[in-house]
């Protein structure tokens, strides 16, 4: 079942941290892998920023995982 207000107001959650912390990722080592900074992961999991579609694939191949696991829209 698809929530479309959130879908159009562009409310991305994820649990970003969650899966993180499971596989013993710091926020360094994901940022490392992910190519992208430590901040932008942080803003990520804190729900300060929604990625880009090219971040959340960048993060899901970091953590070999697919983004629909990791991302959704509220």
């Amino acid at each position: 079942h698809l929530n479309w207000d959130g879908i159009l107001r562009g409310d991305i959650v994820n649990k970003l941290h969650e899966i993180r912390e499971e596989k013993g990722v710091s926020l360094r080592g994901l940022a490392k892998l992910a190519g992208v900074s430590k901040t932008q992961i942080n803003e990520i999991e804190n729900g300060q920023s929604d990625p880009t579609l090219k971040t959340m694939c960048r993060i899901a191949k970091a953590l070999n995982m697919k983004i629909e696991d990791i991302f959704w829209c509220d």
